[in-house]
């Protein structure tokens, strides 16, 4: 089971990067660690393999935090992925030459991330930041290319707390940050 659905995942994969050249490019896929399967496990590192092997460069990898409502101010991690589990899977793909770029998804139950919006921004902001800028120190220990800072968070892109949370992101991390939208 834990094999076939790391082909799963790769197959997922195919279709983001079948057909492409590289020319200096980002090609690859996400990779998400499941409940079946952990970043850690050798289903992981084959799946990297197979994907590189198919000509891809990067990997993004999607540490998940969850909260409990649209209107809530905290989340927490979830998943099961530890920072120790997210260097091993970070490390598999540096062994394999392929860049790799963090990109955090808030999981909502029942809603989407693009639903999320507290009566009041400043404190979400505060407690996302903290999340971003323990994955920011974590990105540098291990050099990966590019953070992604937000996906898919469409109610929050006017806030100005967006600015303060760059900066702090900017102390610990050198590397290129990203956000990622949905339309």
């Amino acid at each position: 089971m834990k094999a076939a659905l790391a082909t799963g995942l790769l197959v997922a994969a195919l279709a983001l990067i079948t057909g492409c050249s590289h020319n200096g490019r980002m090609l690859g896929a996400n990779l998400l660690q499941t409940g079946e399967v952990s970043l850690e496990q050798e289903a992981t590192r084959e799946s990297l393999r197979r994907l590189r092997e198919l000509g891809a460069n990067t990997v993004a990898l999607v540490p998940f935090l969850q909260q409990p409502s649209t209107a809530a101010v905290r989340m927490e991690a979830a998943g099961g992925m530890s920072p120790q589990v997210l260097r091993q899977g970070i490390r598999w793909a540096k062994d394999l030459n392929m860049r790799v770029v963090l990109k955090p998804q808030l999981l909502v139950p029942g809603s989407s991330a693009g639903e999320i919006a507290p009566a009041d921004w400043e404190p979400w902001f505060v407690h996302y930041t903290a999340h971003l800028e323990a994955l920011a120190r974590l990105a540098t220990e291990e050099e990966v290319e590019m953070l992604v800072i937000g996906t898919e968070l469409k109610q929050s892109v006017r806030q100005p707390q967006w600015l303060g949370l760059i900066r702090r992101l900017r102390a610990v991390y050198p590397g290129r940050l990203s956000y990622a939208a949905h339309g």
